[in-house]
């Protein structure tokens, strides 16, 4: 039985860090599925960005503050961290602090923190980005990350996958940690009775792919394009459209392989950022979902895509077997020929893809946002209690 609290406390959440993307929607989400009958805590006061706050809804017991430093760049962020946020904790009389952008420089205990980014704990990852910027940026992360996850009291991931391979590069016996996963936008959710699948592929009927991600070195959208080219090549009408922003050199060599291979823009597209909002448009419209990342925590991009009963071809490497299981299939990212079998094989045999549609389906209703909300703060609690004991 859950032990009880004989008062009610007050959580702080710093979420100067969370800036864009998969950290904003994790926050909205999760504080849009809190019960507050369910927790034993009276508020929250929550730092961060203007804009990350604006995203958040007003409640009375959320209670929004921002600094002028926290609209700045990370120095400016880590600045307020080091000599404001302890202050404001203190004033505000925070009880325990969750910071979901993993990182954290004050003194202040109790700490929860949350597992993100698993680029700076894979070398063989990392160091795709060359002698560059980037790659000292994440070896710089690598190391402020293992300092707040070793500083934690509690330590949240988001797969065994990522739990297995930080642990290897920081010791984390005796920590007190949990895996809790992320939910899909319901958004999302397409019953595949609702699909419409094609029973065969030809030239008024391409099977059209879309990839769902960040043109980024680890994404290997270049291999994809290599794939596909190949496959055309032998006849299979074949159409792939990028969704995503990009990391700029990389997008500047895909960019530039895309118009040698596809000079007319006759098969590839790259549709660059969309809302949130318009992305399950984009999935629903195609054929095949298609990822190819080599490197991820969890990629709410795929979870999306399974609660969207499109058959999906992905990557064998990261957590995506953890995530996906049998309901897809597989190929190694780093070989464009690994990708065209892939292809293929769903290309011949989309009544099997069709199945494994439905399985995906079944398995994305088990990520719900509202158990990974109930399970984040029930932990966040038990953390509160074993420091006050």
């Amino acid at each position: 039985m859950k032990k009880q609290i004989n008062s009610k406390y007050i959580i702080a959440i710093d979420a100067i860090n969370v800036q864009r993307g998969g950290g904003v929607t994790y926050l909205v989400e999760l504080l849009n599925n809190i019960i507050i009958e369910q927790h034993n805590f009276s508020k929250i006061y929550i730092w961060g960005s203007k804009s990350t706050l604006a995203k958040l809804k007003n409640t009375d017991w959320l209670l929004k503050k921002n600094h002028f430093l926290l609209n700045n760049n990370l120095f400016f962020r880590t600045i307020w961290q080091l000599f404001f946020l302890k202050i404001n904790l203190n004033k505000y009389s925070c009880q325990i602090l969750y910071v979901p952008g993993s990182l954290f420089v004050t003194n202040f205990r109790p700490v929860v923190t949350l597992s993100q980014n698993m680029l700076p704990f894979q070398s063989q990852e990392m160091f795709r980005f060359g002698i560059s910027i980037m790659t000292l940026k994440l070896v710089c992360l690598k190391i402020l990350q293992a300092n707040s996850f070793k500083q934690a009291n509690g330590l949240i991931f988001l797969t065994n996958f990522a739990k297995q391979t930080i642990s290897t590069n920081i010791n984390l016996r005796n920590k007190n940690t949990v895996v809790i996963p992320h939910g899909i936008s319901k958004n999302f959710f397409v019953s595949s009775n609702n699909r419409i699948t094609k029973l065969v592929y030809d030239f008024e009927n391409p099977m059209n792919i879309i990839y769902v991600s960040i043109i980024d070195e680890y994404k290997h959208q270049i291999n994809v394009l290599k794939a596909i080219s190949l496959l055309r090549s032998q006849g299979y009408q074949i159409n792939i459209k990028f969704v995503g922003p990009a990391y700029k050199p990389t997008l500047n060599r895909f960019i530039k392989y895309k118009n040698s291979v596809d000079p007319d823009h006759a098969f590839s597209e790259y549709v660059g950022t969309v809302n949130y909002d318009e992305l399950p448009k984009h999935i629903f419209s195609s054929d095949v979902f298609l990822f190819a990342s080599s490197c991820e925590n969890l990629p709410n991009i795929l979870l999306e895509g399974m609660a969207s009963s499109i058959p999906i071809l992905c990557s064998n490497m990261g957590p995506m077997p953890e995530i996906l299981g049998d309901s897809g299939i597989y190929f190694d990212p780093l070989f464009p020929n690994s990708i065209a079998e892939a292809i293929k094989t769903s290309y011949l045999t989309p009544g099997l893809f069709r199945h494994l549609s439905n399985t995906s389906f079944e398995k994305a209703n088990t990520y719900s946002w509202d158990k990974c909300t109930r399970d984040t703060f029930n932990f966040i609690e038990s953390t509160y209690l074993n420091y006050k004991k």
